[in-house]
């Protein structure tokens, strides 16, 4: 009796997995935030893929995912994903805890600026993003931990013909608060001699804080606006500082 019992429960253990692993896809759409939507979903929960995923409306590319069902028994849920587009790819590995904390490692990025606005691109910044960031976590859709290293790539501010050359931003754990987040920026080439820092803080506001050059001659354009920032120093340099909120 016993052993009938067992083979029984087995059977039933076998069964739910079976069923489990085939369960599709759609029906991650419900859980899915109010701003997010998927198109044409295919494949089952645990490795599915869309033709689309929207924002507010706006494709954002196709995305493809393999969860995990162990980190279902920590009541989170995990696994790797990749969003493709025709101008570039975001993919790594991300989890989602209870309470909306999201947790990423390894993910990789290569976009055109403009693609973190769609809905104005025309009148966005222009460039190239490329990134790693090794970790982060996000509450409430702000980062309060994060470690990485991005560059800009032929930055152009909206309609202006400058090509203001490359920039590269970096996140060191040694430089991380419970308050705040700071990371480093300085030029990688280009017109623009720039060292910054860049605080990022819990309060959703951000501050740039740091000192501009010019290498060579520049435009009048670009020249009227370094203007702006005030007197430049003995050394030509001058104050950079801005703010704002997200």
């Amino acid at each position: 009796m016993r052993a009938l019992r067992g083979y029984l429960l087995l059977g039933l253990a076998v069964f739910a997995l079976i069923i489990g692993a085939t369960l599709p896809a759609s029906l991650l759409l419900p859980l899915l935030p109010v701003r997010l939507a998927l198109s044409e979903v295919s494949g089952t929960v645990w490795d599915g893929q869309a033709r689309e995923l929207r924002l507010d409306g706006v494709g954002l590319g196709s995305l493809t995912w393999h969860l995990s069902p162990i980190a279902l028994l920590q009541i989170r849920l995990a696994g790797e994903f990749a969003l493709d587009r025709s101008d570039g790819q975001v993919a790594g590995h991300l989890s989602l805890q209870r309470g909306g904390v999201l947790t990423a490692e390894s993910v990789r990025l290569d976009l055109p600026l403009n693609a973190l606005h769609p809905q104005s691109a025309d009148e966005s910044w222009q460039g190239r993003l490329r990134g790693t960031v090794t970790s982060a976590r996000l509450q409430d859709g702000w980062p309060v931990a994060l470690v990485g290293e991005f560059s800009l790539e032929h930055l152009r501010a909206p309609h202006a013909p400058d090509d203001l050359g490359g920039y590269v931003l970096s996140f060191d754990p040694r430089d991380q608060a419970p308050e705040a987040l700071l990371g480093r920026l300085h030029d990688d080439g280009g017109p623009l001699a720039v060292t910054a820092q860049l605080r990022l803080n819990a309060s959703r506001t951000y501050e740039v804080s740091g000192d501009v050059g010019v290498r060579g001659a520049v435009s009048g354009e670009l020249g009227r606006a370094l203007a702006f920032l005030g007197t430049p120093a003995a050394d030509g340099r001058r104050p950079l500082a801005l703010s704002g909120t997200f």
